[in-house]
Formats: C-alpha cells, structure tokens, sequence
C-alpha cells in the first residue's frame, strides 16, 4: 500500500487526478488507522510533500497527513516516535511560510491543530506569530491568507485587525474580502461598526451576509457600538 503512495499522477491510470488521489488518500487513511502504523510513514509524506514530481492537491494531502501521523506519534514514547514527529513539525512549519498554494493555510491549521492538543511540540504563540505573519503578507497565498485571518479572528489576535479593515473593503476576491470582513467582527473595535453596517448593504448576497453577522458579533463584543442584534 506504501507503493501505490509513493505513485506520482502521470496519466497512465486511466483516471483523473481528482479520483487518483482519492484512492491514495483513502490508502494514506487505512495506514493511519493501523493502531501501531510505521512511525516512518511520517518521512514518506514529508518527502513527497518535498518532491515536485507530485501534483499541488497530492502534496496538500501529505501535509494533512502529517498532522495526523503527529498527533497518533505523540501518544507513543521512544526515540522513532520523537524523530518522526520532528520531520512532521519541520515540514508543516517551512510549508507554513511558503507563498503558493493552499499549503501554507493547511500548514498553519495542522500547526493549530496540534498546539490545541496541548502536546508542547507546538506553542499557541507560534501559531500567532505564523498566523499573523501569514495575514500581514500580501506577497502570501490568497488562500492562506483566507485561513491566517480565520484563524488570527478565533484567536484574537488584534494585530490583524488592521488588514482585515483594509481587506474587507479593497480585497480584489470574493472570499478574501469575506475572511476580512468576517475576522473584522472578531477583532474589531466600536468604531468599526458603521464600516460593517455599509458592507451589510452590499450588492454582493453573500458579502451582506457575511457582514451582517460580523456586525451582530461586534455588538456583542462592543454593546456601546450597537449594530445588528
């Protein structure tokens, strides 16, 4: 099964990329349910991640998978457990940091994940720092910066509220201005209230949504700016 893994998409199957990488996921799924699976399958999904002969949505799915190896990885104890957690951490934290891709948004929710789970390989405070610094890039991802703002909203960091101000008004994409406008009613102050009732009456049905629930979620933070409740 770890053969059909290492398989790049190259045509000769008769499938799309979609259900190729679909049935390798789904291999990738039964190995990680072995309750004493190969620590170093950690090492095979860094590779591939690492190597440019897989596709953009196959090297998306190792860094999921590394996610998963780590979690499973750190209920064992031993030297193979620590290494393999190690190549995990180092590829999510250099994928973090990359401008491509989804990658670095599914970096950083693996990062999150994994600091949520309170192991002490990863700390709330570098999750932060990369989740700021991701949101603050506009040299970044598009959809990484969608999943920095999310995430620097859950997790109240106020210094993304700034670009997510400036985004939910000049974000040139539909869904980059929604993270925005959504991540403003989660780290918003009083004053941001006009700005969010004027995105409420957006043409957009989807942005007015957006903004109208961000408008109720700052009320509810700040009741002096009032808004829609």
């Amino acid at each position: 099964m770890r053969d059909l893994l290492a398989l790049p998409f190259d045509g000769a199957f008769g499938l799309e990329p979609l259900a190729f990488n679909g049935i390798k996921n789904g291999a990738a799924d039964l190995l990680l349910r072995q309750e004493l699976f190969p620590s170093d399958l950690a090492y095979d999904f860094a590779s591939m991640f690492d190597d440019s002969a897989y596709d953009e949505v196959w090297r998306d799915y190792c860094l999921q998978m590394l996610v998963d190896c780590h979690q499973k990885l750190a209920l064992r104890e031993g030297p193979e457990s620590l290494a393999a957690r190690a190549v995990a951490l180092d590829t999510l934290r250099r994928a973090a940091r990359l401008h491509i891709h989804t990658w670095p948004g599914t970096a950083l929710l693996g990062l999150d994940a994994i600091a949520r789970s309170k192991t002490g390989d990863v700390t709330d405070t570098e999750v932060d720092e990369i989740a700021s610094a991701l949101a603050l890039d506009p040299g970044a991802s598009e959809a990484g910066r969608i999943t920095a703002l999310r995430i620097a909203g859950e997790r109240q960091l106020p210094g993304v509220a700034d670009i997510a101000r400036d985004l939910a008004q000049t974000a040139r994409t539909e869904t980059l201005r929604a993270a925005a406008i959504a991540t403003l009613g989660d780290l918003g102050v009083a004053s941001d209230a006009e700005l969010l009732e004027s995105l409420s009456a957006e043409r957009d049905p989807f942005l007015a949504q957006i903004a109208h629930a961000a408008s109720r979620k700052l009320a509810e933070r700040h009741p002096e700016a009032g808004g829609a409740l």
